[in-house]
């Protein structure tokens, strides 16, 4: 009975946050309903599969993990209905030249670091081939350091949008469109779903800040359908969209079956959670934070050129090592090592159902990042929150401790090349300010910043 309620008070939370994003016009770009969507498309679909053979897997964790998924949802709308960070005015604004000379230098150094990255497999097409290609990495050493400048290109692209927004002109066109290829090599030839939903959202945003343009209603159910797809069929595309592949073999891919294929209980990546789960709601022994701060250690102090000694050293728990020697030793379950545990899960191991707080944190963040998108059209929010949004959804699926180390080195390339492209407060008056794409919202009320 308690399963049964837990299950459809999931069901409520997780379709709740899209009904919420749909009473409003944009309400497809902010967080709720972005995050409701992979809340839905991915944890809420494997949950059916779950309830269905729920015969199948210890009924207690199951109740537990569904509950903390709840809570989750929950946090996701309470935060977000909190009032947003006060700003501070008159806020920074930027010389849109700099953001666009800063957004092309991070796109050279990403292809800078592709051509070296292929170099190890034979060329710059090979990498997206089948023979040899990045399939054939060890993912260590040589290729994960070049894998990080190959990453640049996304902060990049999404400075040349906003110069391009406050000064529209052909060569910030161009320098835009040559940002895209990349991405748009990585979402076709490699069917890459993050890298597909970072591309997409991307360019909705900029749709609508420079533009005003959002999609009608009837293309959201269309990219919700799509997403679901992506989750369950992206890695079957992946094996027949590179070079060399067969890509007739594409059309003949089963959609029916792989969403069949994905209610199957042996093959739900939610389990790894709910055993997570029951491990340390058995042993109490929780991690308290201790995953963030490893994931830190993980992240900025690499071991190529520190090695692995120091670095074990500086670690509490040893990461992930910590959660899966818990699992193994009150569940005696293992968790195969290409798999995540979901975010739910890793957030449970570290404070309980108290973890759900990280999503009403991140619901304030992003409320405030919106206003000050839309409302006061601020630079500096429109950059944040391009870069950051797919960051927390990615939370839902994977690892909210990657996501927070990933979140601050971001920052780190973001925050010198704002201050270097900030404006004097002397420039605010003799510039022309018609350059500012959408500064005033359609009130006319407000400023931008």
């Amino acid at each position: 009975m308690l399963l049964t309620i837990t299950f459809f008070s999931f069901v409520a939370a997780s379709l709740g946050m899209l009904v919420y994003g749909l009473r409003s016009r944009t309400g497809m770009l902010q967080y709720p309903f972005l995050m409701g969507m992979v809340f839905v498309c991915y944890l809420l679909y494997q949950a059916v599969g779950m309830f269905l053979h729920r015969d199948s897997i210890p009924t207690g964790p199951f109740t537990e993990s569904l509950l903390m998924l709840t809570l989750c949802c929950l946090g996701c709308m309470v935060g977000y209905r909190f009032r947003p960070i006060r700003f501070i005015r008159p806020v920074a604004r930027y010389k849109p030249q700099r953001l666009l000379y800063a957004g092309l230098i991070l796109i050279i150094i990403a292809w800078f670091g592709y051509y070296k990255l292929t170099s190890l497999t034979g060329g710059i097409l090979s990498f997206f081939s089948t023979e040899g290609g990045h399939s054939s990495f060890n993912w260590s050493g040589l290729p994960v350091r070049y894998n990080f400048f190959v990453a640049m290109v996304y902060p990049g692209l999404t400075l040349c949008l906003v110069a391009y927004q406050l000064r529209p002109g052909r060569g910030a066109f161009l320098i835009c469109a040559f940002g895209m290829i990349l991405p748009f090599a990585y979402v076709v030839l490699m069917g890459r779903r993050n890298i597909t939903a970072w591309l997409g959202l991307t360019l909705l945003l900029h749709l609508y800040w420079s533009r005003r343009y959002v999609p009608p209603r009837t293309f959201i159910a269309v990219f919700l359908f799509l997403g679901l797809l992506a989750i369950y069929v992206g890695p079957e595309y992946r094996r027949h969209s590179q070079l060399g592949a067969d890509h007739s073999q594409i059309l003949d891919i089963s959609v029916k079956e792989k969403l069949y294929q994905a209610l199957d209980p042996d093959k739900i990546e939610l389990k790894n959670g709910v055993y997570v789960v029951a491990a340390f709601s058995e042993s109490g022994n929780y991690g308290y934070g201790s995953l963030f701060y490893d994931q830190l250690v993980i992240n900025f102090v690499p071991r190529q050129i520190f090695g692995d000694k120091l670095r074990s050293s500086l670690m509490l728990e040893d990461g992930y090592d910590f959660i899966d020697r818990q699992t193994v030793k009150t569940m005696h379950y293992y968790r195969p090592g290409n798999e995540f545990m979901s975010g739910y899960a890793e957030l449970y191991s570290q404070f309980s159902y108290l973890g759900c707080l990280y999503f009403v944190l991140l619901g304030v963040i992003f409320k405030t990042l919106w206003i000050g998108s839309t409302t006061y059209s601020s630079p500096t929010c429109r950059i944040l929150y391009m870069n950051l949004i797919t960051i927390a959804m990615a939370t839902v699926a994977f690892s909210p401790s990657i996501a927070v180390a990933k979140t601050l080195m971001l920052l780190m390339i973001i925050i010198p090349i704002l201050w270097w492209a900030k404006r004097d407060v002397s420039e605010w008056t003799t510039y022309n300010e018609i350059h500012y794409a959408g500064c005033i919202e359609d009130t006319g009320s407000e400023p931008c910043f």
